[in-house]
């Protein structure tokens, strides 16, 4: 009887592995010098040890594998949806997923984003510097740091920078209060310059030639570019510039409401501007037999006319009064 082939040395020298291949089987037991004579009965004691054989391990583990992948449980729809109802649900999440679709900016839009905000401040400066509201902003602020009522902080932008004790080269809040007052009191001076100027040339203006007109509304720019410049070097916060926009703001209110005012009033005496009221209220007021039957048409008596009439002139006067506050022609 031949020896028996030594098919557990393949059991031996890989012991993690319950299958083999014919190729290994064979080279276990050809390494021997012997030959599979009776493949029976091998494969037989290869069942009794719970050993499989078969003609591509590979692909047999492949298989395996597939079916283990086929019994792992798939998430439930109700889990799913409870997932994706926690990321709706979760601000934070959204929030990081939306910021993550943003492109960042590199520094060519950096710098471009800058000197777009450079140029609306100065847009902004030059809409407020124009209004005698935004004058007396600014008089204003330098008269409360003057009086400490108001501190530097609540002023300009660069407080953060100057109270930094590892900058060195930072001025100290005293000195940058000093500056801010120095530069308001030049943005002052400008002012009545300009005013001064415009006395002066009132009259010759009238009457001059195109080009000392010329000469004129260059002179006037000058005065309005000094002053720009000298707005742009105090470097108000942004809280200034909304509290100067709420004064404008607040203006604007006022004369429409005035305006309103005036408008209703011409309506009531069917008449197209305030120089037309004006002009008919003292016809009535000369000849109240002769515009009887005018009053009667517009439902009104003499005395309503002359209510109307003085109405108007105060309201005119209140807009008068605004159009100087803000320095602005109408």
């Amino acid at each position: 009887m031949p020896s028996q082939p030594r098919y557990r040395d393949v059991s031996v020298a890989d012991n993690a592995k319950s299958d083999f291949d014919f190729s290994l089987l064979d080279e276990a037991v050809v390494a021997e010098g012997e030959e599979l004579g009776n493949l029976d009965e091998v494969m037989a004691l290869f069942e009794a040890l719970e050993m499989c054989v078969v003609d591509d391990l590979e692909l047999l583990k492949v298989e395996k594998k597939f079916e283990n992948q086929k019994q792992e449980p798939l998430p439930s729809q109700n889990s799913r949806s409870h997932e994706d109802s926690d990321f709706f649900n979760d601000p934070v999440k959204l929030y990081l997923k939306d910021m993550g679709q943003i492109t960042l900016l590199t520094r060519e839009n950096e710098v471009e984003i800058a000197k777009l905000i450079e140029s609306g401040e100065r847009e902004v400066i030059k809409s407020i510097m124009k209004t005698r509201v935004g004058l007396e902003s600014v008089l204003e602020i330098g008269r409360k740091l003057e009086a400490k009522e108001l501190r530097l902080k609540d002023v300009v932008k660069d407080v953060e920078e100057i109270e930094d004790p590892l900058n060195p080269d930072g001025h100290g809040l005293e000195k940058r209060n000093q500056q801010i007052l120095a530069i308001i009191k030049q943005i002052e001076q400008q002012v009545n310059n300009q005013a001064r100027y415009l006395k002066k040339v009132d009259k010759e203006f009238k009457t001059s030639s195109v080009i000392r007109r010329r000469k004129i509304y260059e002179h006037l720019e000058k005065y309005d570019y000094e002053i720009e410049c000298l707005f742009f070097k105090l470097n108000l916060n942004k809280l200034q510039y909304d509290n100067m926009v709420s004064r404008l703001r607040d203006w604007r209110a006022r004369f429409a409401k005035f305006k309103e005012v005036v408008n209703k009033n011409c309506l009531r005496l069917e008449v197209s501007n305030p120089t037309a009221l004006k002009k008919f209220c003292q016809s009535v007021k000369k000849d109240p037999k002769g515009f009887a039957v005018k009053c009667r048409a517009l439902k009104l008596s003499p005395e309503d006319v002359q209510n109307i009439y003085q109405s108007t002139l105060k309201t005119l006067e209140e807009v008068k009064a605004l159009e100087e506050e803000s320095h602005i022609n109408f």
